[in-house]
């Protein structure tokens, strides 16, 4: 994750990073956290999958966030 944020904020010179996330997945939220990423928002009922809707959990980075380091 650390790798594709500094390509991002790097190379390609982006100014925010978004992505999402089933809310009970929580190592994945709490690796997304320890990255940098903050929780914008809550999709209710965003996605169709496996026979039911599910709520997304939406979070995103802007390139004046990024921990440093050793953080």
């Amino acid at each position: 994750m650390n790798a594709l944020c500094s390509i991002a904020f790097g190379e390609l010179a982006a100014r925010r990073i978004e992505l999402g996330v089933y809310p009970d997945n929580v190592r994945a939220l709490r690796t997304y956290l320890r990255c940098g990423f903050r929780r914008e928002a809550r999709l209710r009922s965003y996605i169709y999958h496996d026979g039911a809707w599910r709520d997304i959990a939406w979070m995103s980075m802007l390139r004046g966030e990024r921990p440093t380091k050793g953080k």
